[in-house]
């Protein structure tokens, strides 16, 4: 839903410059880093500037691996991450919140 407006921007811009595929790959890559970041905040105990250190850190290796044209590896690893810190966490965060 927050990704809807660029998508729509992105599509009627430029719909012969990019071919269709990069379309898909740009929203499942921006929906599984959001889900990776969403992911990101169900660590215990996790302040504010060290949530913020991961996420500049997630950045700078994504960059990274876009230079290297390792698209589906970024996709499978971010999507991988997210899943694994939810059903991790999640649970464990729910607890400690009505806990308090």
């Amino acid at each position: 839903m927050i990704l809807i407006p660029e998508l729509i921007v992105l599509v009627s811009s430029i719909p012969g410059i990019i071919p269709s595929l990069d379309f898909i790959l740009l929203a499942v890559f921006a929906v599984s880093l959001l889900m990776l970041f969403h992911c990101l905040l169900y660590l215990l105990k996790t302040e504010t500037k060290t949530f913020i250190e991961m996420v500049f850190a997630t950045c700078i290796i994504v960059f990274f691996l876009i230079l290297y044209s390792a698209y589906f590896v970024i996709l499978a690893s971010l999507i991988f991450a997210s899943v694994v810190i939810f059903f991790t966490r999640y649970f464990r965060y729910e607890n400690l919140v009505s806990d308090e």
